[in-house]
């Protein structure tokens, strides 16, 4: 089964971007918690339309999927599933965009926290959760683990500042939540339903 599944997957995807290998494996078969479990294969999309691809096929071929940021976390969150396809956001790592006028950023989930604080640094902005892990770990992974750190008593965590989000649902349909202003009260508040919820609702692919 897991076969004609990857064979399904390399042809929406380049070959380069899907990893089999023993000692490919066991690089994305823990977290900072040191669990272990070995996934059957790695995704490394760069596109939205590969990533919804993979995982419509994931969901046909009842293929089990564990996001990843850079497997920093402590909760065992990003600890593959037995036999399951690890998807890695490590290739999807782009600034899209920084309003200084409205004080917001869109980014991809595998922007490194420390980079777009350096960012809108730059711009005499500042963004304030800071995990321990900022200089490797991902704006996605924080969203998805709900990140806090020393200036949270401060400002608040990685929840009090996500206003919308792009997420791929499993059947690979995509949804946005929230908006690009703090007054967005109407029907339920999905963005804060998908924050610290670790994947297990859907997968960030824009925040």
């Amino acid at each position: 089964m897991f076969e004609k599944f990857i064979n399904e997957v390399e042809k929406v995807i380049d070959s380069k971007q899907l990893l089999t290998s023993k000692e490919a494996l066991l690089a994305y078969s823990l977290d900072a918690t040191r669990l272990k479990s070995m996934p059957k294969a790695v995704f490394l999309p760069e596109t939205s339309k590969q990533l919804r691809d993979v995982i419509r096929l994931c969901n046909e071929f009842s293929i089990s999927v564990t996001p990843r940021g850079s497997g920093t976390g402590l909760s065992g969150g990003a600890v593959p599933a037995k036999g399951s396809l690890v998807i890695s956001f490590s290739r999807m790592n782009s600034i899209l965009n920084i309003d200084t006028i409205n004080l917001i950023a869109e980014v991809e989930p595998g922007v490194i926290t420390a980079n777009l604080q350096e960012e809108v640094s730059d711009q005499s902005l500042f963004y304030p959760p800071d995990p321990s892990s900022a200089a490797v770990s991902t704006i996605g992974g924080n969203i998805a683990e709900g990140a806090g750190g020393p200036k949270a008593l401060k400002y608040g965590v990685t929840r009090d500042y996500v206003m919308g989000l792009e997420i791929v649902l499993p059947d690979g349909s995509l949804i946005r939540t929230g908006g690009s202003t703090y007054k967005n009260v109407s029907g339920y508040d999905l963005t804060r339903l998908m924050t610290a919820s670790e994947g297990s609702l859907g997968l960030i692919m824009k925040a």
